[in-house]
Parts: structure tokens; sequence; C-alpha cells
């Protein structure tokens, strides 16, 4: 082999090499980015575990008793001397109702600021009570 050949093999490996601990250092950075994520996510889950236990705690305590207030109110509708089609009009407005406060709760344990949601709730219910008010008014 004359020393041209052996310089460029030795230059070819070089490089090969060169390339090589390129591609170990990005996997290693791999392995540590990905290292750091899933400890960064777990950290947040523990934190957040609390306030989720909450939340599905309320959601499902909610529905028992939304169902059970309903399941009431239907039975008192049912007896009253109301039209049918009022009694289900009305059922369906109170069960509207009950689930949007159920949600509001909900959204008031994760955290989230109600002022503003409420605030608009009241807005949309004087503009349907304004709305509806001839309709109810024949009930």
């Amino acid at each position: 082999m004359d020393p041209n050949e052996l310089s460029s093999t030795l230059s070819d490996t070089t490089s090969h090499l060169d390339t090589s601990q390129e591609v170990v250092e990005a996997v290693q950075q791999l392995g540590e980015d990905t290292q750091n994520f899933f400890t960064d996510a777990w950290n947040y889950f523990q934190q957040a575990l609390p306030t989720i236990i909450k939340v599905v705690l309320v959601a499902l305590i909610g529905l028992l008793l939304a169902k059970v207030f309903l399941r009431l109110c239907r039975k008192g509708l049912q007896r009253s001397k109301m039209d049918k089609s009022a009694h289900h009009f009305f059922y369906s407005v109170l069960r509207g109702v009950v689930y949007i406060v159920l949600v509001l709760v909900i959204l008031q344990t994760m955290g989230v600021e109600m002022s503003s949601i409420v605030a608009l709730f009241s807005v949309c219910g004087v503009a349907l009570s304004l709305a509806v008010q001839d309709s109810l008014s024949n009930v």
C-alpha cells in the first residue's frame, strides 16, 4: 500500500469516527432529553393528582345528586296538573340548568376563575327569559 492510499484510508476512517461520535452524542442527548421529559411529566402528574381525584369525586357525586334531584322533579311534575308539553319543556330546561351548574362546579374544582363565566351565563339567562316571556305567560 502506498503512502497516499494509506493517508486517504486513514482520513476516511477518521471522518467516519467523527460522524460516529456525533451520532453517539446525539443519541445520548436524546436519551437525556427523553428522561427529563418523563421526569417532568411524572412530577406534574404527582402535583396534579390531588386535583384530578377531587374533580373525579365531584363529578361522580354531582352526577349522582343530579340524577336523584331530576328524578324527584320528574315525579313532582308528573303529579302536577300541567300539560304534557309544558311538563317536558320544564324538565328539559331544569335538566340543562342542573348539568350546567355541575359543569361550573367541576370547572371551579379545577381552579378555573368563575366570575366571567357566571356573568356570561347571567346575561344569557336574561336574554333567554326575555325571549320566551310570551310563551311562558300562556302556561
